[in-house]
């Protein structure tokens, strides 16, 4: 066993034990495995809903920061504005990162989770590393028996043969001959392989082949291939197909196969059902997440991408993958879309009325300095800059000379108004 499988092998054991209680029943495992994972991450989703309740408290200053900056679309004054709300965020002690970990975590069991779906013999069955290279080894070498029974006067003998041969190195199949004239090239599998060694991101490909023995009869079937026999040398023991769980969907139609809008059966539901649930999962999230409020009081952030570009990538992904990758998708949207309703009910984010808004507007006019320092920077062998005249020098600055006028060698700091509500301040024009 490599360093991966030790790494996945617990939640290896939780997919086994989700097919034992579901009587081998595939569909209903995925939704087992999906509310085992949602448990297992129950701390971490606590620690984010604590962690935008603090963000949400900090909203009343937020919109008054940028109401302070309405209007000023330009690149310096909205990097200006995030750098207050940053500081402003420092100081009331709402932390930066602190849903970072969580989100870390969750990212690398979304992978490890997404690879144990994706592998459902290596994770799911007691199968040695031997034995697996053997019905890898052995399925390649069927399916170039049903190659090579193929009549090559049919019509759509190229493209069966092309079919095929994409599924052989589905399964870890190569081939030496080189010629590219030759349509049906021979392939074994992959020396590069070993048993410890496999391409188990194509588990379902081999599933296939373990569980329904017509499968390549099947893919003869739908070239109108004639097979010159019947019984195949590299029959696979039909022990190992009983093994495996139900793959079964709706009627004829399984997990292991992939939709396809040119075949029209229930497998395409499941496309649809994934961008529904992500969907309803986004506004779901929108609804009881934080909303960052503008200068208008209108939402910030949130995008017509997110809505519905989100869910429209995850849905054509579906028709890259095997149909039980969707389902995994759909379980799991639904059970955190519960989640996020479960939190919001337990651990509500704090709502403010529009009086609340507005006096955090007036506390942060009450801080807003009224002064900005000037400096002007003054060559020290120009003369001329070495005596500058000040008006009303007399109110207090530090520095020598007499009737307004002060002695400076490199810079004079000045004080100018800066009343952001237009009108004047008493300070306005003073010395430092």
């Amino acid at each position: 066993m490599n360093l991966i499988y030790w790494l996945y092998w617990p939640f290896a054991w939780v997919m086994k034990g989700c097919l034992f209680v579901s009587g081998q029943y595939y569909l209903i495992a995925l939704l087992f495995f999906a509310i085992a994972m949602k448990v297992v991450l129950i701390p971490f989703a606590i620690k984010q809903q604590k962690t935008q309740i603090e963000t949400a408290k900090f909203a009343p200053k937020e919109r008054a920061i940028r109401k302070k900056y309405a209007g000023r679309t330009d690149k310096a004054t909205q990097q200006k504005m995030m750098t207050e709300i940053q500081e402003a965020k420092q100081d009331a002690g709402v932390s930066l990162t602190a849903g970072c970990l969580p989100l870390v975590v969750q990212l690398v069991l979304v992978f490890i989770l997404y690879a144990i779906v994706r592998a459902p013999i290596t994770y799911s069955f007691n199968y040695s590393s031997t034995e697996m290279y053997d019905l890898y080894s052995k399925s390649i070498e069927l399916i170039q028996e049903y190659k090579d029974a193929a009549n090559k006067d049919d019509a759509n003998y190229a493209q069966y043969i092309s079919e095929l041969t994409e599924y052989q190195k589905k399964l870890g199949g190569a081939t030496e001959d080189t010629d590219e004239t030759v349509t049906n090239k021979v392939y074994h599998i992959d020396p590069k392989y070993s048993a410890d060694s496999l391409p188990a991101n194509y588990e379902y490909d081999l599933a296939k082949l373990l569980k329904d023995k017509d499968t390549l009869q099947k893919i003869a079937d739908k070239y109108e291939i004639t097979l010159s026999k019947t019984s195949f040398d590299n029959v696979i023991d039909e022990e190992y197909g009983k093994r495996l769980p139900n793959f079964a969907f709706i009627g004829d139609t399984s997990l292991l196969d992939t939709p396809n809008i040119s075949t029209f059966n229930w497998l395409l539901i499941i496309p649809l059902l994934v961008f529904a649930t992500q969907f309803f999962s986004t506004k779901l999230s929108r609804k009881y997440g934080v909303v960052l409020l503008d200068a208008n009081g209108k939402p910030v952030g949130g995008s017509l991408f997110m809505e519905l570009g989100l869910p429209l990538i995850s849905t054509i992904f579906c028709f890259n993958f095997s149909a039980a990758i969707g389902v995994y998708w759909v379980w799991q949207t639904l059970i955190m879309a519960l989640q996020t309703v479960l939190l919001a009910k337990f651990m509500p984010l704090p709502k403010f009325s529009e009086e609340e808004y507005e006096a955090a507007e007036r506390e942060l006019k009450a801080k807003t300095k009224k002064k900005k320092r000037i400096t002007i920077e003054v060559d020290e062998d120009d003369e001329s800059f070495r005596d500058y005249q000040v008006v009303d020098g007399d109110k207090g600055a530090s520095g020598e000379g007499n009737n307004g006028k002060y002695t400076y060698t490199e810079k004079v700091d000045l004080l100018a108004g800066d009343d952001t509500d237009g009108g004047s301040d008493d300070n306005d024009g003073e010395m430092l």
